[in-house]
């Protein structure tokens, strides 16, 4: 075999090897939107089109307005809410674009408002509602997969149990 021979054998075995893998360049971009103004309005990543790393927006006055971040086109992991002023509105855990775990809801005060565990964008668990000022329950409820199940009671301000409510598939059975 002439040189020229093993030189074209193994130029070919390479370009076999070359066009048989299955290589892929994955092609990330930063983008930043503006308002007319020019202060930024939001900042993230995509990664072959597809949101993909931490976003951040922001309200015109330059404060954030929610953080978070994406995979693949889908919220993941816990996201926070902000109100125009900077403080905390909500804590929302994602799993796959849905709700999914604990979250948290505040009044614009910072005192909490709500606190509800939810599976697969449903409430499902415990429900928690507080009244604005005195940090004490409002409301407490039990949800099974977006359905209000068992007990709902609503308390006084000093804590009391004032009414009772029992809910089976989220219909009214009976008040205590």
């Amino acid at each position: 075999m002439q040189y020229s021979d093993i030189r074209n054998i193994t130029i070919l075995l390479l370009l076999s090897l070359l066009f048989s893998c299955n290589v892929s360049v994955k092609k990330e971009i930063k983008l930043e939107k503006f308002y007319p103004d020019g202060k930024i309005e939001s900042r993230g990543i995509t990664l072959d089109g597809k949101k993909n790393g931490p976003a951040t927006l922001f309200y015109q006055n330059g404060k954030i307005k929610q953080e978070g971040n994406w995979e693949n086109d889908k919220q993941e992991g816990l996201w926070f809410f902000y109100y125009d002023d900077g403080s905390i509105s909500e804590k929302i855990n994602f799993k796959s674009d849905y709700q999914d775990g604990q979250s948290t809801f505040y009044f614009p005060n910072g005192s909490i408002d709500q606190e509800i565990q939810f599976t697969a964008g449903k409430p499902n668990g415990i429900s928690k509602t507080y009244y604005r000022d005195i940090n004490k329950v409002k409301q407490l409820s039990k949800w099974i997969s977006g359905k209000r199940n068992g007990e709902l009671i609503i308390f006084d301000s000093l804590g009391n149990g004032s009414k009772k409510y029992l809910y089976k598939d989220d219909q009214l059975i009976s008040e205590k």
